[in-house]
């Protein structure tokens, strides 16, 4: 389904639309490769129904209001240059990801507020992209306020099994001066972290019982699912120009370096109980 043509289409308050596509077929395109709209959702509550994802060639925008995107792949997938623009109220989907096309992708994830949500039990793209995936050096991750919390709930496929957030961007096409990542575990499923961009406030957390473990690990991807494309983002040192927790509020949870290196500008907290396994890394505090 081709949504839109171009302009902007905004939903305002007071309004739900529980059906994004009619037929709840295939995925729901906000613009083509010769279009690129504003879809703004700015405090209606909209659900989407599909087989497929959400796919934005124009711009995902939120301010206010709620999406959910549970269903079929429950993916927003960023196309070529599609930007998700968060301002403001709440996305709750399955992964958020660049597409399976071919071509170069400058795709944008801009977060300035709001509440994002992925809760990484999709059962199949999640084979092999990670549950937050900009792996392009052309993609642009900027942040500067809000929440994105993010979980992976599976361990499917061979390329891609435990991959929770991917940022390959180049250093110019990232911009963070805010915000707070919240990475959980679920069970006994890992978490690899890979990030070319510095991340603001990162909280290390143990949503439910298990060996699972947050990781900073190399990791391997495809743009079809086919071994014979499968590339691997490196295993970047972490920066966090914030504060980083690893929490133990309840569970203990842990994290990996994996002997990479780990930078903090402002407080590490490691909880009674949580851990932090550095390995030959050099931890810095500056």
């Amino acid at each position: 389904v081709n949504a839109l043509g171009n302009g902007i289409l905004r939903f305002g308050s007071n309004i739900t639309i529980d059906r994004m596509i009619g037929s709840a077929s295939g995925n729901y395109d906000i613009g083509s490769p010769t279009s690129l709209p504003v879809f703004w959702i700015d405090g209606a509550n909209v659900t989407f129904n599909g087989n497929g994802a959400i796919v934005p060639y124009g711009t995902l925008k939120i301010t206010a209001g709620t999406l959910t995107c549970q269903a079929g792949q429950g993916g927003i997938v960023i196309r070529e240059s599609g930007l998700i623009l968060v301002e403001g109220g709440n996305i709750n989907a399955r992964m958020i990801r660049t597409s399976v096309t071919a071509v170069t992708h400058r795709g944008t994830y801009i977060q300035n507020d709001g509440v994002v949500t992925l809760t990484g039990n999709n059962g199949s793209e999640q084979g092999f992209y990670a549950v937050f995936s900009l792996p392009y050096n052309e993609n642009v991750f900027k942040m500067s306020g809000g929440e994105l919390n993010i979980t992976r709930a599976n361990a499917i496929g061979s390329i891609t099994p435990f991959g929770g957030f991917m940022v390959g961007s180049n250093p110019l096409n990232s911009e963070v001066t805010g915000g707070t990542i919240n990475i959980s575990t679920s069970g006994n499923f890992n978490f690899d972290i890979t990030s070319r961009a510095a991340l603001w406030n990162l909280n290390i957390i143990k949503a439910s019982a298990g060996s699972g473990a947050v990781r900073i690990n190399p990791i391997t991807w495809s743009y079809n699912g086919s071994v014979s494309t499968q590339v691997t983002v490196p295993a970047y040192p972490l920066v966090v120009q914030g504060n980083l927790s690893v929490q133990s509020s309840g569970l203990s949870a842990t994290l990996i370096a994996n002997g990479n290196n780990v930078t903090c500008a402002g407080d590490f907290t490691l909880q009674s109980g949580a851990s932090f396994i550095p390995g030959t890394n050099t931890l810095t505090f500056n």
